[in-house]
């Protein structure tokens, strides 16, 4: 009679377990990464539509001497 958890039937449950785990954790990190890079492209093109606008500096006030 063959026992049902043997070594080797163990081994090969762990191995398809890390397996099953290993493969949910890379697709939550292509999500947390999707995120990441919505982010940084937001702030990105933010920044350079900010910079493509000239600068409204203020105009020198000169003192007209008496």
């Amino acid at each position: 009679m063959r026992a049902i958890l043997s070594e080797k039937n163990a081994v090969i449950f762990l191995f398809v377990l890390v397996f099953i785990i290993f493969s949910f954790a890379h697709e939550d990190s292509k999500k947390m990464e999707k995120g990441y890079i919505g982010v940084n492209s937001y702030s990105i093109s933010k920044l350079a539509s900010a910079q493509q606008q000239p600068n409204s500096l203020p105009k020198e006030s000169t003192i007209e001497s008496e």
